[in-house]
């Protein structure tokens, strides 16, 4: 991931969408010295409490934002994932003290956005992502690991097209008000 933070540097990229599993302390302290603006996953941190309600897609979720870095945290909590995962949780588990974060999550950025448009776009990337595993679902692939510069490339070479299709398709379908 590094070196593709750099590579994208060095192209006169400055600014990035990631999700959570990807995501480093040490990872984003040095996309802030290249000066990325950034939206991010990261992963959960303890005693966050919920502060306002906000409506995605297909369910709402509670948020507040506080500094951290040279950015802003965005504390996300779904109660309804939270029940999900905890019911799944407790067949395999019984250690409270993971179970009690089951349902936040928290998305690191520096734009100069509110936490709505955030959301929005933070949230707009697991479509190429869902694209992108019904590919991989019809297609029969093998779980793809995308760890060397070869993997990477195809990677981005089936995902970039599905999304300019899952774009256009979006497009198309509110101009004609469907």
């Amino acid at each position: 991931m590094d070196d593709i933070v750099k590579d994208l540097w060095f192209k006169d990229y400055t600014a990035i969408i990631i999700d959570w599993e990807v995501s480093h302390l040490k990872r984003i302290k040095s996309m802030i010295e290249l000066e990325f603006t950034m939206i991010r996953g990261l992963t959960k941190i303890p005693d966050l409490k919920r502060d306002h309600r906000r409506n995605l897609q297909n369910t709402k979720v509670y948020c507040t934002e506080v500094t951290f870095l040279s950015g802003r945290l965005v504390v996300v909590y779904n109660q309804a994932m939270e029940s999900l995962k905890k019911d799944h949780y407790y067949e395999h588990s019984s250690n409270e003290d993971i179970a009690k974060y089951l349902g936040y999550s928290l998305i690191f950025h520096n734009w100069d956005l509110g936490i709505d448009n955030v959301l929005r776009k933070y949230y707009d990337k697991d479509s190429v992502e869902r694209v992108f595993k019904q590919m991989k679902g019809v297609l029969d692939l093998r779980p793809v690991r995308v760890l060397l510069k070869p993997y990477i490339e195809g990677h981005v070479k089936i995902c970039y097209p599905a999304y300019s299709i899952l774009s256009s398709l979006s497009y198309i379908l509110e101009t004609k008000g469907i």
